[in-house]
């Protein structure tokens, strides 16, 4: 893209300024779009628009993609668009761990996980302490059921932040979901009382059609509180499939399908 088309492209993108992203990972403020709005157009060939003025650009772009006035042919255009800015922002800076994740961001949005976790996995390798780029890697691991990787993701999320209680629900769920529910009830007993934990694991025992072991953490759950709604709830229903009573959830938590990209656990039976 030259600078002329660039100047007619931040032109247009200005009027962005208040548009918000779906993207979590990446933080960049349109004023790297609006600052350009004053300038005159012949100024724009002196000006080298910086790494993350090309993410807030690709930002913009994908917002205007979503909108449900804009053509089918036309959003995907922007969408491409999108990708292209990402990609520019990494030739200008390949440095630069805001396009790293956009672009990831992107990927995973298109489904392309191939490209998604490799694009994640750059990130990292410039913002190793990052728990946020584990984490999103280990989501998709979730969502293509290669729950070895994911662990392995989702563990050095949770090592470096061990007080985010997400990370650490997240983490548990999936310790279980992988056939060491043990090691999910320590895991969850870190953010969450013991009870609770013990439920988490049985619904996820109860999930993978496991009966046996969800009783067995069901009865966990009642040791440690007897008066739980969700493991009394959970407990009739295995005890009597017919009564179509489901159980309640209470103060246990689920995965967490409103964050992008999310591991849909229903799907990962």
């Amino acid at each position: 893209m030259d600078f002329r088309k660039w100047a007619l492209v931040v032109g247009v993108s200005a009027s962005c300024a208040g548009c918000v992203t779906e993207t979590r990972s990446v933080d960049v403020s349109s004023e790297n779009v609006t600052k350009f709005k004053d300038i005159k157009e012949t100024q724009y060939a002196k000006q080298q628009p910086k790494a993350t003025t090309y993410v807030a650009l690709g930002q913009c772009q994908e917002t205007n993609s979503s909108d449900p006035k804009v053509a089918p042919l036309q959003q995907e255009k922007l969408r491409d668009d999108a990708k292209r800015a990402y990609q520019k922002a990494l030739e200008l800076d390949p440095h630069c761990l805001e396009a790293h994740m956009a672009l990831a961001s992107w990927y995973a949005r298109q489904e392309d996980y191939d490209r998604a976790i490799a694009a994640y996995q750059n990130a990292a390798k410039l913002n190793p302490k990052s728990p946020a780029l584990y984490y999103e890697q280990g989501v998709i691991y979730c969502q293509r059921k290669d729950f070895n990787n994911a662990l392995m993701c989702l563990g050095k999320a949770h090592e470096l932040d061990p007080e985010d209680k997400h990370v650490a629900s997240q983490y548990g769920l999936c310790l279980a979901r992988a056939g060491r529910p043990q090691d999910a009830v320590t895991v969850l007993c870190r953010v969450m009382n013991k009870a609770d934990a013990n439920y988490s694991v049985a619904r996820m025992m109860e999930h993978v059609q496991q009966p046996d072991l969800c009783r067995q953490y069901l009865a966990a759950a009642l040791q440690e509180r007897p008066t739980h709604l969700g493991a009394q709830q959970l407990l009739v229903q295995l005890n009597n499939p017919s009564s179509n009573q489901a159980p309640a959830v209470g103060n246990a938590p689920v995965m967490d399908t409103n964050v992008r990209p999310a591991a849909n656990w229903d799907n990962q039976r």
